[in-house]
């Protein structure tokens, strides 16, 4: 038979089993760079406000634009510059279309330093989405002669990115002749800009001259990360390349840190043109947190059809079919452990509803046993009680046995001595022949003065057995009835008597009758009239005549 035992077992052994179960691949031990991971993701999820910050700069930017007077072409071409820059690692096309019109106004005003500028701008846009050819054609073709030192780092700075892209796109060693351009003008940025410069710091980073190995460059951008005078943006790039860095000399943990640092400030700053968001999402594949490497991968590709950047979105197509597959691996293993798992579910929930459903059984049992055990035990106790008064009532009743027998046998025995006194007086008369006298003996008073003194016996003898029976029996009529104030506690009355002889057990009024020298009829009376005046049912007063105690 099933027991309750068996039940508990079955259920906390499949409950053990299946809390074993691996059903996601979030139970997996969290690594220390969860905690930036997170901020990440947050960052990601208001990255809306972040970008409607950056649209409201560049309308209130056009706002001023379009104040500007039409005949003062350099401030108009400033104004451009101005909103190409918002533009710039935003939106690919509108920051084209700002450096057009900015180079067509720096045209027209013939100012140096506005042309250079505005071919800068081209050449970042080119850069940024990925038109090599065009950028390329540009630097071939800038007359640099009549810029300024600022305008001549800032465009040297450029073709430093411009053809180290260059060289990673075409080979992996970064060892080809866009590389040693790259050099180049890390020379030349070095040659123009002060020592102390951001521009300077960063060139000599990269310049073949100075040859520093990775792990050397890695304090040079750190430094350059704790600058105030670099942008949120600027400060993106360098994380991310420091990323670069750690992931050469194989601190991978430090990489991923740098990387998601890159794109918490590329996110800050409303940038679209960006690489860290990829990079991680490759990172989290190959370590197969499918879910991280689907969402960065997805966002990058957001990113790279906002800005139209044609290089990134062919990066982001090389990984994101890998990841969308393992994703939808993950996804089909998660869909059968969820089966797997709501099969144990059922089971248990079957289980436990059986166990429930045993319970309740159980309980229903026990319970009408219990009800059982109570109405015994309360016929038990009321036998018991019943035994104890029983008990009583024979303790009672022997008492009152043994002090009538003794009483019996003190009347017999004064009974036999009275009658031999009074054979005695008769036998000397009858011999004298004192016939008067002999009459005169047997008078009736001395009859009546005999059953008196029987009466005093009687009452001096019940009243030892139940010294309570004149207070209790009192007790049962009003405080003023004016029959039982005849008692003073110390005999009976012979409404009392009457009563005094049923409480011994002698209800038939006969008996009574001639035990008290009353006719029946007398009797009869007296007990009507008491249990008219009693407080107590007339059916009810014998009973609580019953119940006075003896002590």
């Amino acid at each position: 038979m099933l027991t309750f035992k068996h039940f508990t077992f079955t259920v906390l052994l499949l409950t053990a089993l299946f809390s074993c179960f691996p059903v996601s691949a979030g139970a997996a031990r969290m690594s220390p760079s969860d905690s930036i991971l997170r901020k990440l993701d947050d960052v990601l999820d208001r990255r809306d406000t972040y970008y409607v910050t950056r649209e409201y700069r560049i309308d209130s930017l056009k706002n001023v634009a379009a104040r500007i007077p039409h005949d003062n072409l350099s401030a108009r071409a400033a104004a451009c510059h101005d909103i190409f820059s918002e533009y710039g690692s935003f939106q690919g096309d509108s920051a084209l279309n700002y450096a057009t019109r900015e180079y067509e106004l720096a045209c027209r005003s013939g100012i140096a330093d506005d042309i250079v500028q505005a071919k800068s701008d081209l050449i970042f846009t080119y850069l940024s989405g990925g038109s090599f050819t065009d950028a390329v054609d540009i630097v071939n073709h800038i007359d640099l002669s009549e810029a300024s030192d600022a305008q001549k780092i800032n465009f040297y700075y450029l073709c430093i990115r411009l053809f180290s892209d260059l060289s990673n796109y075409s080979v992996a060693d970064f060892s080809d002749k866009y590389a040693r351009m790259s050099g180049q003008y890390c020379d030349s940025v070095m040659a123009v800009a002060a020592p102390d410069s951001y521009h300077y710091q960063y060139a000599m980073a990269f310049s073949p001259r100075k040859g520093l190995r990775p792990a050397e460059k890695v304090p040079v951008f750190k430094r350059l990360l704790e600058r105030t005078d670099v942008s949120v943006d600027i400060k993106a790039m360098l994380a991310s390349i420091l990323g670069d860095f750690y992931a050469q000399g194989g601190d991978m943990e430090k990489f991923l840190f740098y990387k998601t640092k890159s794109a918490i400030l590329d996110v800050k700053s409303a940038k679209r043109e960006t690489v860290s968001k990829l990079d991680l999402g490759r990172l989290m594949f190959e370590r197969g947190d499918v879910d991280r490497a689907y969402r960065y991968i997805d966002l990058a590709k957001e990113d790279a059809d906002f800005y139209n950047a044609r290089n990134r979105k062919f990066q982001i197509m090389s990984i994101l079919p890998l990841v969308e597959k393992a994703r939808f691996m993950k996804v089909d293993k998660n869909r059968h452990g969820l089966l797997v798992s709501t099969v144990v579910m059922v089971i248990l929930v079957l289980l436990f509803a059986g166990a429930v459903i045993f319970i309740i059984k159980q309980l229903r049992t026990v319970r009408s046993a219990r009800k059982e055990t109570e109405l015994r035990n309360l016929e038990i106790e009321q036998k018991n009680s019943e035994l104890k008064d029983l008990i009583d009532r024979l303790r009672e009743s022997n008492k009152i046995k043994d002090e009538y027998i003794g009483y019996g046998f003190y009347v017999q025995a004064e009974y036999i001595r009275k009658l031999e006194s009074l054979y005695n007086v008769v036998d000397r008369k009858l011999m004298a022949r004192q016939y008067d006298d002999l009459r005169k003996s047997l008078r009736q008073g001395d009859i009546r003065k005999e059953k008196e003194s029987m009466h005093e016996e009687f009452d001096r003898i019940f009243l030892r057995l139940f010294p309570d029976f004149v207070e209790e029996y009192k007790k049962l009529f009003p405080a003023d009835d004016t029959k039982n104030a005849e008692s003073n506690g110390h005999s009976l009355t012979s409404e009392m008597r009457i009563f005094a002889l049923i409480r011994l057990g002698i209800t038939d009024p006969a008996n009574i009758a001639l035990f008290l020298n009353y006719s029946v009829n007398t009797v009869n009376t007296y007990k009507t009239k008491a249990k008219n005046r009693a407080l107590v049912p007339n059916d009810r007063f014998e009973a609580e005549i019953m119940k006075i105690r003896s002590r």
